[in-house]
């Protein structure tokens, strides 16, 4: 991870793509039965298609290292308010 800006090619999408890879994420943690926060990763296919890779319903939140808090600061948003969408869903599941 020291060296992922020159192994990793990070963007962000705003279009149909988007909308296509949001909608599988969420279906994939349903299915899988994930709570509160996972990180689920796809793959876009020749065609573009995105496609299910993997699913880590338990990943990591270090600060500094941890993939989901990285993706979160990469789309403009704080440490604070990633753990504070998975505190409120917690929250939300158990009628708090």
């Amino acid at each position: 991870k020291d060296d992922w800006q020159r192994r990793i090619d990070y963007r962000l999408i705003d279009d149909g793509l988007a909308s296509a890879a949001g909608g599988l994420a969420l279906s994939v943690c349903a299915a899988l039965g994930c709570r509160d926060g996972a990180r689920i990763d796809l793959r876009c296919d020749a065609s573009g298609r995105p496609s299910f890779m993997e699913a880590n319903p338990l990943p990591g939140l270090d600060p500094a290292r941890g993939d989901l808090p990285f993706i979160a600061r990469f789309a403009g948003h704080t440490y604070g308010d990633l753990l504070g969408w998975i505190v409120d869903s917690a929250r939300q599941r158990y009628g708090l």
